[in-house]
């Protein structure tokens, strides 16, 4: 029996060191995150997400990116690494092109809590985008309040998401020490697609999209 209370003890002191270990070499880290646009289309509204899983969140709305430009402001985002990091760096992006009816998003792994949450918003202002195209239903008009809808709808879906702590739906790409310095590119294609590029390497997914007014 002493020899098994022994063994435990040892055990219990390997992991505690281990623990400490591991706080003493995990550093929360910073860098920032800029968006190119490459689809050939002004993005009218814009909203990119990061969570580095419990830990960091962070989230930023851009609006009015032309074709071939990046995003006028960076937004600035806290990952760890190190030893006895554990935690995984995730990513969502949805934005909403000039000319356009549909909102784009990125859902890799069709997440069901994206896909609830753009219909939720969706639906929210799917009364009042009625109601205005019901006076003048001209094409003026639904540009209007495509652009409209989608800004609340990205806005407050973005909002949504950063609160709630599941990365269902998100798209991982992880940082390492060295992406500090370089910083993080995420480029939106004309193919629909969206690719994560950093110091430690590149990530691409595909995009869903939710039309935003009846056809």
């Amino acid at each position: 029996m002493k020899s098994v209370n022994k063994i435990a003890a040892i055990a219990t002191s390997f992991v505690l060191a281990l623990s400490l270990a591991g706080a003493a070499h995990a550093k929360t880290r910073t860098t920032t995150v800029k968006v190119e646009n490459h689809t050939g289309k002004t993005i009218e509204t814009l909203s990119v997400i990061h969570k580095y899983s419990d830990n960091h969140r962070e989230a930023k709305t851009w609006s009015n990116i032309r074709n071939g430009r990046s995003t006028p402001g960076k937004l600035r985002i806290r990952y760890n690494t190190g030893f006895g990091t554990s935690g995984q760096d995730w990513w969502y992006v949805a934005y909403k092109l000039k000319g356009e009816s549909v909102v784009r998003y990125t859902n890799p792994r069709n997440g069901r809590s994206v896909i609830d949450t753009i219909e939720r918003f969706s639906k929210r202002n799917a009364n009042w985008a009625a109601n205005e195209l019901g006076k003048v239903p001209t094409k003026t008009i639904k540009t209007k309040v495509a652009k409209r809808v989608a800004q609340i709808v990205i806005k407050e879906s973005a909002k949504h998401l950063l609160n709630n702590g599941s990365t269902a739906g998100f798209k991982k790409h992880l940082l390492r020490s060295k992406d500090q310095s370089g910083g993080v590119t995420i480029k939106l294609f004309s193919n629909r697609k969206v690719g994560f590029y950093s110091k430690s390497g590149k990530s691409t997914t595909g995009t869903s999209t939710k039309r935003l007014l009846p056809r």
